[in-house]
């Protein structure tokens, strides 16, 4: 059930009914018991997690990296399962109101979907209960040092994937908990929120820039498989984002075009469990370019296409 990753440290490994098909926990063994590093958020989940618990373990508390459900949907069920606290950062604090409203018809992610004439948001995954049915009990900051176990990690804001996913440094061990920043197989998911003025993929690279300072001999993923040369992946990563940079401006030289009929262009081969993804990823892109002067936004019948310079 358990994989020891380093001394104290452990993964388990969690499942997921959709496209990723699993999330990784970590627990890190302490003095009162163990902490949690992120709780899955299914029935087959808690399942594990009753099994776990039934062989005599403790928690200590839970320590949320981001607010998605996948991460964070159990913090509720530890609350009133174990009578622990749940520490999240204050960045996940504003995003647990805003998630609450993610899926609604009028909501601003829906409405710049609309606008790119994407699709309609995915209904959310049918769980054991709301993944926002949780209270915080601590908060955690960027640069803040905070006590995982027995060990000191340095908490780092590493805004792209999500506006308030977090790293962890343990600067001893030269271990970084990355979660869903840096996966080992594939490129992680850029999260387009639909606020004015947002630039996640311009985020997400000078959050990729930040880990250069840190040392890293072992980064544990929050899917897949864990990493042990970081700056290698995080290099293949930026590569791909710039194949794919300039395969929208090859496309665009032309003639102006919507995100959807891009879309059309470099998703032939498209996998159905990453539809939603893979059309955000488009449109991160465009607001990327477009910020960096080598694409100008037209706006038609209130529907946006783009040209390139």
């Amino acid at each position: 059930m358990l994989n020891e990753v380093a001394d104290g440290i452990f993964q388990m490994v969690l499942p997921l009914p959709y496209s990723l098909k699993s999330v990784n926990s970590y627990l890190i063994q302490g003095e009162k018991g163990f902490t949690v590093i992120d709780t899955g958020d299914t029935k087959e989940s808690i399942y594990v997690w009753e099994k776990f618990l039934q062989s005599g373990a403790a928690i200590e508390k839970v320590v949320l990296t981001h607010t998605h459900p996948d991460h964070c949907g159990l913090a509720g069920w530890f609350q009133g399962k174990c009578n622990v606290p749940i520490t999240v950062s204050n960045h996940s604090f504003e995003e647990l109101n805003r998630m609450k409203h993610r899926y609604i018809e009028d909501s601003p992610l829906q409405s710049i979907l609309n606008q790119h004439s994407g699709p309609k948001l995915p209904k959310s995954i049918d769980i054991h209960s709301s993944p926002y049915d949780f209270i915080p009990s601590d908060f955690y900051e960027d640069g803040e040092k905070i006590k995982l176990g027995n060990s000191w990690f340095e908490a780092i804001w590493t805004p792209g994937h999500s506006r308030d996913q977090f790293c962890f440094y343990n600067r001893e061990l030269q271990i970084m908990i990355v979660s869903d920043h840096v996966l080992a197989a594939v490129t992680p998911m850029i999260e387009l929120r639909g606020e004015e003025g947002e630039n996640p993929l311009k985020d997400y690279f000078t959050s990729l820039d930040k880990m250069n300072i840190y040392p890293v001999k072992l980064a544990l993923t929050g899917h897949g498989q864990l990493i042990t040369n970081l700056p290698t992946r995080i290099d293949d990563i930026k590569s791909r984002h710039q194949r794919r940079l300039g395969q929208i401006l090859d496309i665009l030289t032309k003639e102006s075009m919507s995100a959807a009929q891009i879309f059309e262009h470099m998703y032939e081969n498209r996998n159905k469990g990453f539809l939603f993804e893979q059309f955000m990823a488009i449109i991160t892109r465009l607001i990327y370019l477009e910020t960096i002067g080598q694409l100008i936004k037209e706006v038609h019948d209130g529907k946006i296409y783009y040209r390139a310079v």
